[in-house]
């Protein structure tokens, strides 16, 4: 029998390698947690087990009748064990997880988290005494492979007026700036745009038993920092457009978007709404014109990666030495280098 050791300073920490694990939209590629574990024993200690454990669970919460259940499941358990121990302090991991596993959620029904746990049994005085590391990871959804920015909208008519809302993007990360034009020209004398709204519409839907069961949250967003939407003042006699940008909260105020998986998804929508006064019989009604579109919200750590690293080439530089080719041109192997990165763009 183990004994769990009083003292306060940790023997053992575990360094990842990359904090947050991105996941491919593509349920077919299996996401990879790597890193370190370190181990900080004197000389009167000896290791004598050292596993990892990795667990990723669901939680999930509705109303039935009045009543509120709560459920939790386990979506993962991977475990890993170094059968060599050796006299080193460093223990390099490699671990993949199942593909298909959904990404970090933390929303007000549904929590999926993932935990790595480092077990170490040691001996110290003919005692067998244990420590533990615990690690939270994160896993974040990349955005997929098709075009990011929205199908345009064609200009829709009314009896008043010819409107077209464009939302430049149908995948943003939380925390970022959604670009949002709008253009009408009035068909009438007297059309007024008195103000205009934006919402954010979050469905959260449990699958339980082939039955769903869905909550839904709305979100007023606002213009972004030095992003101001000016308004007209006076009725619109020609065609008006203005362009904004809009800020979209993070992840404190609401979850991001995830695929549908077996026993849950969370969608998005944004809601744009136009209030606009038109003359009727000498007086002014007041009209609402509104229009909706799904959009991806991705994880704030996907706000955190700069885009131009994918589409930064890997260093062009010919790994042969000088001596090296001029062995292999003696030989009849003749090859050269292939042209500096700069050097290929500049052609």
């Amino acid at each position: 029998m183990w004994h769990r050791r009083s003292s306060r300073v940790k023997l053992i920490s575990i360094q990842l390698l990359e904090p947050i694990i991105f996941i491919n939209p593509d349920q077919d590629t299996a996401p990879v947690v790597r890193g370190t574990i370190h181990v900080m024993l004197d000389k009167t200690m000896i290791l004598q087990k050292l596993n990892i454990h990795f667990r990723g669970t669901i939680k999930t919460q509705w109303k039935k009748e009045g009543k509120v259940i709560n459920s939790e499941k386990q979506l993962v358990s991977e475990d890993l064990s170094f059968s060599s121990l050796g006299s080193t302090d460093k223990f390099p991991f490699e671990m993949p997880l199942p593909s298909g596993i959904p990404e970090t959620v933390n929303s007000a029904d549904i929590h999926v988290q993932y935990t790595m746990t480092v077990d170490m049994d040691y001996k110290k005085m003919n005692t067998i005494l244990h420590e533990q590391a615990t690690e939270q990871i994160i896993l974040a959804r990349l955005p997929d492979q098709y075009p990011i920015r929205m199908e345009p909208l064609q200009k829709q008519f009314l009896d008043w007026c010819k409107y077209c809302i464009t939302i430049d993007k149908k995948t943003a990360a939380l925390g970022s700036r959604l670009p949002v034009k709008i253009e009408i020209t009035p068909f009438v004398s007297g059309f007024k745009l008195k103000q205009v709204f934006l919402q954010l519409l979050e469905r959260r839907t449990i699958i339980k038993n082939n039955t769903e069961k869905t909550n839904q949250s709305c979100y007023f967003i606002y213009p972004a920092k030095n992003s101001l939407m000016l308004l007209p003042t006076r009725p619109l006699t020609q065609p008006w457009q203005a362009s904004c940008y809009y800020q979209l909260p993070d992840n404190s105020k609401l979850s991001h978007s995830t695929m549908e998986y077996s026993n849950f998804k969370i969608s998005h929508s944004v809601l744009v709404s136009l209030i606009v006064c038109i003359p009727d019989k000498g007086r002014q009604l007041t009209k609402t014109i509104s229009y909706q579109v799904d959009i991806d919200l991705l994880s704030t750590q996907v706000n955190q990666l700069d885009e131009r690293e994918y589409l930064k080439l890997p260093a062009y530089n010919c790994t042969m030495t000088g001596e090296e080719l001029e062995k292999l041109n003696r030989h009849g192997l003749g090859i050269t280098c292939p042209p500096s990165y700069e050097e290929s763009i500049a052609v």
